[in-house]
């Protein structure tokens, strides 16, 4: 068996407070926005299902606005770094 299988379920590091991050509107057209409150989002990595690499984006803010309309429509994972950590998101696009 050849599958290649993306393992989101050990990236997060330290005490991340996961239910203060938002992505919305999920599912998502082509925005998507990103809020954290009170932590900094340092940057967010765009995966798809199989772990490629797709789109990064340097923050820096406790918001981001995610520009996915040139994706296609399915299912891909928000890696987002803030200065408490790591949490991957899932998202889909339609």
């Amino acid at each position: 068996d050849h599958t290649i299988r993306a393992d989101f379920q050990n990236v997060g590091i330290g005490d991340f407070p996961e239910e203060n991050l938002v992505l919305y509107p999920n599912p998502t057209n082509g925005k998507l926005r990103i809020e954290n409150g009170e932590l900094t989002i340092e940057g967010v990595e765009v995966y798809d299902v199989y772990g490629k690499l797709l789109q990064t984006l340097t923050v820096n803010d406790v918001a981001a606005d995610l520009d996915v309309t040139h994706l296609p429509a399915g299912l891909y994972f928000a890696r987002i770094r803030t200065d408490n950590g790591v949490v991957t998101k899932r998202f889909v696009k339609r």
